[in-house]
């Protein structure tokens, strides 16, 4: 009597594995531009619902960032 036996893996194993391969591959500027925009952008939208003029100043760095990515295409 041969039983079939599988082995679920739970998705945090398979989380991490994708982030050990995301890891090792190196991020181009462009790359490593985008993420700090898209950070700016949601610390500016976080901050607009309790401080106005603070996102307004994050919002002036994501523009910064944003022009950098497009002097890199």
């Amino acid at each position: 009597m041969s039983q079939d036996v599988r082995v679920r893996v739970p998705p945090l194993v398979l989380l991490l594995k994708k982030s050990c391969l995301e890891y090792s591959k190196k991020k181009s500027e462009k790359e490593k531009l985008q993420e700090t925009y898209a950070k700016l952008m949601t610390d500016a939208y976080k901050m607009s619902h309790t401080n106005r003029t603070e996102s307004d100043k994050i919002m002036a760095q994501a523009e910064e960032v944003a022009k950098k990515i497009d002097l890199l295409k």
